[in-house]
């Protein structure tokens, strides 16, 4: 996530991540619901960045916002649903709801042969990000991108993101609330042991410590 910290949505950057991944799986590239699968993707991420996008008349992307939100909720225009409008007070709403609806369809795609059980994404150096955008895509993670398909392994320093989100919260949450706010967010913790000093050092004069390739 860290490397997208430029991007103005990580949801949608994190969503483009996994599109590319897939579209070049070898074992995709030979399924025929590949296309229908990018396809769908796609819709998700533009819904996602309409819904993150501030409404009015502000266009997205150079595309007239109204627009962007209406293929968005109702790709190819097949609804009977009432066209949605940047003045409805239920906009942000429904175009949650269609983010959720639309990665069922994804992962019930990519599932329906038995080949897998779940959908698996791991979310690198969220920690690393701007306060700003490292919690709005835990939210995300949490409330948006919601699915029984879908599992999102999360490696990340709970003290770093616990200081994001009091940062972001302010005097009402202190670091240690923030620690234990994040309990109920995630479903599972895993504590990985601190890498041994004499070990890591070992593995440097040998040439073979890789430590962090970000630079």
């Amino acid at each position: 996530t860290w490397q997208y910290e430029n991007v103005e949505d990580l949801t949608v950057a994190m969503l483009w991540h996994i599109q590319r991944s897939l579209a070049s799986d070898k074992v995709m590239r030979g399924k025929p619901t590949v296309t229908s699968v990018l396809s769908k993707l796609k819709n998700v991420a533009t819904t996602v960045a309409v819904a993150g996008a501030k409404m009015g008349t502000k266009a997205f992307m150079g595309v007239d916002a109204v627009e962007l939100a209406q293929e968005a909720f109702n790709p190819g225009g097949e609804s009977d649903q009432s066209p949605l409008t940047m003045s409805s007070p239920y906009l942000q709403c429904e175009l949650q709801e269609s983010v959720a609806t639309q990665l069922a369809q994804v992962g019930e795609e990519l599932l329906k042969d038995g080949e897998f059980d779940m959908i698996v994404v791991p979310v690198d150096d969220m920690d690393r990000c701007s306060p700003e955008n490292g919690v709005r895509l835990l939210f995300a993670l949490k409330h948006l991108l919601k699915s029984e398909h879908f599992r999102f392994l999360v490696a990340v320093d709970r003290e770093g993101l616990a200081r994001f989100l009091s940062y972001h919260y302010g005097k009402a949450m202190s670091v240690i609330e923030a620690t234990w706010f994040l309990e109920k967010v995630f479903d599972d913790w895993v504590e990985l042991p601190p890498p041994l000093t004499g070990e890591m050092m070992q593995s440097i004069a040998r040439g073979s410590y890789l430590g962090d390739t970000d630079g």
